[in-house]
């Protein structure tokens, strides 16, 4: 950043000071896991916010794996004597609970804050915002990153005019997780999930908020990201208009000019709503109002409720957008909301360890042999309902049987306490079938049918109208006529992602407060808009970024063999090549279809935005129909190598016989055309050797060379 672009963000004035603390080391004596990923963060963050935000270096500290609490402390007292315009505290680590329930931040002492003086081995929070209540800067900005950090509150700063602080001062808390959930720091990734997302939005940017982002557009940012991969959703808590303030230009936006400084596109683009865009989600208030009173009548059917709907008919956006605000504000029920991914016993294990103290590790071993295990967690709590989105994960991403049959079991035994909804695509409820466990949900789900013409209004006016937008006469019925135009050619609901994606183009290309007819008709369409968006992404990269856009995003699809081909979500590391002199133009192509919504990314994983691109792109359907063998072929290698890896690199897990020579021969063909075939990643590549070597040894081992023999 240039220091001409960082004048005016909140981070870059003379009277700012940042302190960093991460703790993800402990005493061997200590309960608590070490979290590696603490000590990257921090460093990441730190020059993340110098690049980014314009912070001066010399107004940033950063203390990681402080030896214990007075250590912390003192570098708190040290800042907060020195701010004068904005204070910023971020902490990283394992969130701590006393045996008053009250939220300590960990250090390298933390052993069992129920045994001994917790004070002495984690920082209690009230002793932070004792400390931060005193501050003189105008904006007190707290990141927590660490389990049960909802419980954290805003401080309230003392000496202070209490008829004008309100407009000169306040304070912003941003907390990772809610009171009783775990923050996620996945074993092996680069960053912490919270701070990875934090740092891919400060870095990447977001197309729906204007040339510059506020904190509070973060906060959307971070929602929107993080409730798309089932994590925890971040909470916020604030005082005064400090979150109002720049933090940094916005580089999806910045490009742009003549844009408009401080607005927010009501519509999410490719992303499904979720439950912080409850006031612009319109159009399913029936359903909605039908899901509620659903989820009432489980509490005593005591079986899961399913949630079914072909893709692109926005079950994810009713169950994140209508259900959870719906029933957080109607009962003020405590509502819990995840996907299966990879793991899906470990996903179960981390979001609900905290609620006793437990570690993700040990709840996950109990749960393998005791699935009755989360009923017992889940009765003492105030968590109710349990949302499984994108359920069809289980099938697509989860390659182990057993753990299919735990997690299906954990369900129904935690149906005795709260209510399990599952959202799942159409085309896999025959895949659902064959579990007993989701048997008595099948024969009455809740059914996602297409949006009506009314609905269809509602769903382009409601928005525009709530963010104080205007539309231009003809525009809707332009909208509505394209809309029934590519459903009565589909026959399907998926060209809501599509309206969607339009709608945000329009946004984009709006006219003062106007979204006009001349915006739409330059998108191309709705059954086009997305494809031009790919397309004209696609040709602003040079010769090697358009090479590396046509071998990696086709791995991002999942082919489907008997089923339509989904998505997948899949290591940065495993996608882009390792000590490739093509890295960056990797890099930079992969950035560009983030910038363009077109991918997703966290801190170490990448997927396709929505399916909606699969379909409503020609030029990626081409990719996959010329390397459809190769891809499968591909395909079947990295889910046998990711076995494999799992399970300790157990050599029963490795390729033999057709398979492995099925295996070798593709491989070879990948070779032997490297501008045209998906690469292999590093760890397929390792099993395939691993395969290759096994069947030698077996070879040698069943055919001894030949003896000299006398004669008879």
């Amino acid at each position: 950043m240039r220091p001409d672009e960082s004048h005016g963000l909140m981070l870059a004035r003379p009277g700012v000071r940042v302190l960093l603390v991460g703790s993800g080391a402990y005493t061997i004596e200590s309960r608590l896991s070490s979290v590696p990923a603490v000590e990257r963060t921090v460093a990441d963050l730190g020059r993340c916010l110098i690049e980014r935000a314009g912070l001066d270096p010399d107004h940033l500290s950063m203390l990681v794996n402080p030896k214990d609490p007075q250590e912390v402390g003192s570098a708190l007292v040290d800042v907060v004597g020195q701010a004068e315009d904005v204070l910023m505290l971020y902490y990283v680590g394992h969130g701590l609970l006393d045996t008053r329930g009250q939220l300590h931040l960990g250090t390298r002492s933390a052993v069992d804050l129920t045994q001994g003086i917790a004070s002495h081995q984690a920082l209690p929070y009230s002793t932070i915002a004792e400390v931060l209540s005193g501050c003189r800067a105008k904006l007190v900005l707290i990141v927590l990153d660490c389990c049960i950090s909802g419980r954290a509150h805003a401080v309230i700063q003392q000496g202070l005019d209490p008829v004008f602080a309100p407009a000169r001062h306040g304070s912003y808390v941003l907390a990772a997780a809610g009171r009783d959930e775990a923050a996620w720091a996945v074993e092996g990734e680069r960053h912490t999930a919270f701070s990875g997302a934090l740092i891919s939005v400060l870095a990447g940017g977001d197309p729906r908020a204007g040339l510059y982002l506020t904190v509070d557009d973060v906060y959307r940012s971070l929602s929107v990201a993080l409730d798309e991969q089932g994590l925890p959703v971040p909470r916020r808590q604030a005082t005064g208009f400090g979150e109002r303030q720049p933090l940094t230009i916005n580089p999806a936006r910045s490009h742009l000019d003549g844009e408009q400084v401080g607005r927010e596109s009501p519509y999410p683009g490719l992303a499904s709503f979720g439950p912080q865009d409850a006031n612009v989600f319109f159009g399913r208030s029936e359903l909605t109002a039908q899901l509620v009173d659903r989820v009432a009548d489980q509490l005593v059917r005591q079986e899961p409720l399913l949630v079914v709907g072909p893709s692109g008919a926005g079950k994810s956006s009713l169950l994140r957008a209508g259900l959870i605000p719906a029933l957080e504000q109607a009962q003020g029920t405590g509502v819990v909301v995840f996907t299966p991914g990879q793991d899906p016993v470990g996903v179960l294990a981390q979001r609900f360890a905290p609620l006793d103290g437990s570690l993700p590790g040990e709840v996950r071993q109990t749960l393998m042999s005791d699935p009755d295990r989360l009923r017992v967690l889940l009765a003492g709590s105030e968590q109710r309902v349990l949302i499984v989105d994108q359920f069809e994960e289980l099938f697509t991403q989860c390659q182990e049987e057993s753990q299919r049959r735990v997690f299906l079991a954990t369900l129904h035994a935690a149906c005795a306490v709260a209510v399990v909804v599952i959202g799942v695509r159409a085309d896999f409820f025959g895949k659902c079938v064959g579990y007993p466990e989701l048997a008595a949900g099948l024969e009455h789900p809740v059914v996602v049918t297409p949006m009506t013409v009314a609905q269809l209004r509602a769903a382009i006016e409601g928005p525009a109208r709530v963010a104080g937008l205007t539309v231009q006469p003809g525009l809707v019925g332009l909208l509505l006529e394209d809309v029934g135009a590519d459903l009565d050619a589909s026959g399907s609901a998926s060209v809501l992602p599509l309206l969607s994606h339009v709608l945000l183009a329009i946004w984009q290309r709006r006219e003062g407060d106007m979204l006009t007819v001349a915006g739409y008709l330059a998108t191309g369409g709705v059954s086009r808009a997305l494809a031009k968006t790919a397309d004209a992404t696609l040709a602003g990269l040079d010769l090697p970024g358009q090479s590396a856009v046509k071998q990696f995003l086709p791995r991002l699809v999942r082919l489907g063999e008997g089923a339509e081909d989904t998505r997948i979500r899949i290591p940065i590391t495993d996608l882009l090549p390792v000590a490739d002199e093509r890295d960056g133009a990797w890099r930079q192509a992969l950035d560009r279809f983030v910038a363009a919504r077109l991918l997703t990314v966290d801190a170490d994983t990448v997927e396709i935005s929505h399916e909606a691109l699969i379909r409503a792109w020609p030029r990626l359907r081409e990719w996959i129909a010329v390397n459809r063998a190769a891809l499968l072929a591909r395909q079947r290698l990295d889910h046998q190598a990711r076995d494999w890896a799992d399970h300790q690199e157990d050599p029963s897990y490795l390729f033999s016989g057709t398979r492995l020579v099925d295996a070798e021969e593709a491989h070879a063909q990948w070779k032997g055309d490297p501008a045209g075939s998906p690469l292999v990643s590093e760890r397929s590549e390792r099993f395939l050797r691993a395969s290759i070597q096994a069947r030698q040894r077996a070879i040698r081992a069943s055919d001894p060379p030949y003896a000299f023999r006398t004669a008879a």
